[in-house]
């Protein structure tokens, strides 16, 4: 006796892993945009970066004890990171991957927001 199917019920559909991932691939985090617009020169990069460095030195005079921890850590991953740029040089520079490039632009962003602008 075969089972029958309940009246009113629907066939569940599912979707293919493969699908899935391709929809989210597609979507992305929209990193890379933001990565067209770093500076062509690493020196111009490097002089945004310490302009919004000073800018959040500032502001951790004013902020209170959580704050500045915070702004402290923001500071201090921007400078480490900076300073793994400026140690590969002008010519890796031009030849940094998307990624890279994603990670230069969220630390420089992270570095905005934490000046306030």
């Amino acid at each position: 006796m075969a089972a029958r199917k309940k009246a009113g019920t629907k066939k569940k559909t599912t979707t293919k892993k493969g699908a899935r991932k391709k929809a989210a691939a597609k979507k992305g985090s929209g990193g890379s945009a933001f990565a067209e617009e770093l500076p062509k020169s690493l020196k111009s990069f490097t002089r945004a970066v310490e302009k919004e460095l000073r800018a959040v030195e500032r502001e951790v005079e004013t902020a209170g004890k959580a704050t500045r921890r915070r702004l402290a850590r923001v500071i201090k991953d921007a400078a480490r990171h900076l300073g793994q740029l400026e140690a590969n040089g002008e010519r890796q520079w031009r030849k940094l991957t998307r990624a890279a490039k994603s990670d230069a632009q969220k630390m420089y962003s992270r570095l905005q927001k934490a000046a306030g602008r």
